[in-house]
This record gives C-alpha cells, sequence and structure tokens, in this order.
C-alpha cells in the first residue's frame, strides 16, 4: 500500500514513470492484464511519447495507434483513471499540503475501497497509509517538495534493502511470535496505540491485546526496552499520549525507569492519574491566562497566515488550535515554541 500510494505521487511529477503506471492502473481493478500493460509501454517508446501523454492520446484518438485495440470497459476505465489522475494533478500544481494531496489520491482513486476488498488486512495496511501520511505533513512543516519527499524515501528504501545481516530487525508482535532475540524493543505504549483505539470497547480484544503485549516481552532473552512518547504526531495534528494501561499492570521492581526529570514531572508513571490534563474539547473555553483568543489573526513563519479557532491549557502551556490559510485541517501550537506574531 506505501508502495503503491508513492506510485500515486511519482505519475503527479513524471509523465514517463512507466513502472508507476504499471503499478495503478489496475488499483482498482480496470482489465489491463500484462500483454496489454506491455504493449502500451512498446508503443509508447516506438512513438517516442511518455506513457501518460501516449494514454492521453491514445484515448481521444483510438485510430492513431491501430496496433492495439481496448474493449470499451478497458476505454472507459483509462478514461476514469487519466481523469482522477490529472485532477490530482491540478491540486499538486496549487501546493497544497502534502498530506492532503494523498487524501485526495486515496479519495479520487477509490483506494481504501480497493483494500477493504481485504477487510482482515484492511485496518493495519490503513494505518500504514496514515503513517505516510504523517511523514507527508512533517517534510511539508520542512518546506520540503514533493520530489524531496519522494526522494528521501528512495534513499532511506535504498538503505533497508542494502542492509547487512546484523542490521535490527523490525516487526510487528504478531510476527515476533516463535523468535527470541538478546534485546528487544517494544515501541509505542500508549493509549489509542496499545491497546489501539479500535479496541477500547471491548474486553475481549483488550484482553487479546494484552497476551500479544506478553508475547513480545517473552521474546527478549536479556533486555527489554518499552517506550512511549510524551506526544505523538497523528492525524494532521499533535496529540498528547497517555501511558498505555498495560504498563501499570507491570511490576516495578523488575523495572529501571530510565525516564528523564522532565519526563518524570511531565507524567507518573505509576500513579492512578496522568499529572497533565487533557484539552479541552468545549471549543468556547479560554483559559484566564491566556494571550491569545479565539478569531484572533497570526502569523507563523511556515504556515503563514492563520486564525485561532481554539485556546486551551496542556501540561506544556498555552496552546492554540490554527487554522492556516490554505489548509484544510487544525494545527496544534504550543505558544511558548510557536513564536507567532499578532497581526
Amino acid at each position: 500500500e506505501i508502495k503503491d500510494i508513492l506510485a500515486f505521487l511519482r505519475l503527479l511529477i513524471l509523465n514517463s514513470d512507466f513502472l508507476a503506471f504499471s503499478r495503478t492502473i489496475n488499483i482498482p481493478k480496470r482489465g489491463f492484464g500484462k500483454t496489454t500493460i506491455s504493449k502500451l509501454f512498446f508503443l509508447s517508446e516506438k512513438n517516442g511519447i511518455p506513457i501518460i501523454p501516449f494514454l492521453k492520446k491514445l484515448q481521444q484518438d483510438p485510430s492513431s495507434y491501430p496496433e492495439i485495440r481496448l474493449n470499451l470497459s478497458q476505454k472507459n476505465n483509462l478514461e476514469n483513471y487519466l481523469k482522477s489522475l490529472f485532477e490530482i494533478r491540478e491540486l499538486y500544481q496549487q501546493n497544497i499540503d502534502l498530506d492532503e494531496l494523498i487524501s485526495h489520491i486515496l479519495t479520487k482513486m477509490k483506494y481504501l475501497e480497493y483494500l477493504k476488498e481485504d477487510p482482515i488486512s484492511f485496518e493495519d495496511r490503513k494505518e500504514n497509509i496514515d503513517e505516510l501520511i504523517t511523514k507527508a505533513n512533517q517534510a511539508y512543516e520542512n518546506n520540503q517538495s514533493l520530489e524531496k519527499f519522494l526522494e528521501d524515501i528512495a534513499l532511506a528504501t535504498t538503505k533497508i534493502e542494502n542492509a547487512k545481516d546484523d542490521s535490527l530487525k523490525l516487526m510487528t508482535l504478531h510476527n515476533s511470535k516463535g523468535l527470541e532475540f538478546e534485546t528487544v524493543f517494544i515501541v509505542g505504549l500508549e493509549e489509542d496505540l496499545f491497546p489501539h483505539v479500535n479496541s477500547k470497547n471491548s474486553q475481549e480484544e483488550i484482553e487479546e491485546e494484552r497476551r500479544l503485549f506478553y508475547v513480545g516481552m517473552t521474546r527478549a532473552k536479556k533486555n527489554l526496552y518499552i517506550t512511549h512518547s510524551l506526544s505523538r504526531y497523528m492525524f494532521g495534528g499533535v496529540k498528547l499520549s497517555l501511558p498505555s494501561r498495560f504498563l501499570k499492570e507491570l511490576d516495578a521492581e523488575y523495572i529501571e525507569d530510565l525516564s528523564t526529570p522532565y519526563q518524570q514531572n511531565y507524567r507518573d508513571f505509576y500513579g492512578s492519574k496522568p499529572t497533565f490534563s487533557k484539552p479541552k474539547v468545549d471549543t468556547d473555553y479560554i483559559s484566564s491566562s491566556a494571550s491569545y483568543s479565539i478569531g484572533q489573526k497570526v502569523f507563523h513563519k511556515t504556515f503563514g497566515k492563520g486564525s485561532v479557532k481554539k485556546v486551551y491549557q496542556t501540561s506544556l502551556g498555552e496552546t492554540l488550535d490554527i487554522l492556516f490559510e490554505g489548509s484544510h485541517h487544525m494545527r496544534s501550537l504550543v505558544t511558548k515554541y510557536a513564536k507567532l506574531k499578532i497581526l
């Protein structure tokens, strides 16, 4: 699924990427077999036309290329494919956020419907896409172009493929069953991640995740490291994280706490409550100590001009939800770090 989305992204900037086309033309299924795809590639090469412009010309005037005949279904599917692709290209040329660009790909190419054809793997694959969207959002915040984003991913993939035998092994807890290692790291022990948000309303599913956590812990022969984040970038914004309930079930006698003093003050690992307060959900709430107000116009050096939609207090201090011009989703910024200018 990650390679599928990256292939769609490559087609936005490169007309001649035949591999990206061949990967995406049948997502979802459009009735193009290997023989037909090979003929399309041969004819585009023969005529010296990059694959996407060639397909557009073929769609508009099939008689120009009598060597290949598409049936009615293939013609309609090709037309829809190109229509969606060019619509997404127009959005890309408008410099929308990378995460929004991926969301449009999912919608216009009906990719999630395609994934739902396999309900067993759907949730895991959807989470992988969500992680890609998060990475894309971070790239956008760093003023990274789509070309640079794709280049960095390609370099990272090459490093993984060329990894030596003594490299770290990254796997899911399910895939770790039956294996043992000298040292194991289990990351992301946070509420809504582990246990997953979709499991929280089912005691049976919570128990299953608890057993899975046990499986992960018992993979370690000598050293076991368990980590969680104080905050996490998810779904287009920074979210404060609560330690997983599973951490509180561990016997403190066997745990060496490696948290920094800041982290220890930030929350109590083993107490009944976290030491920070959750963000208020009441959009009309404004802290009495707030220096910002709802509706106020501000400027950020990266995101530009925006309007304050919500003001609240977290353990990090005064926090704002801001809708910036040209964006369709809110960004959460802590005022003492954000360096905002009031307009």
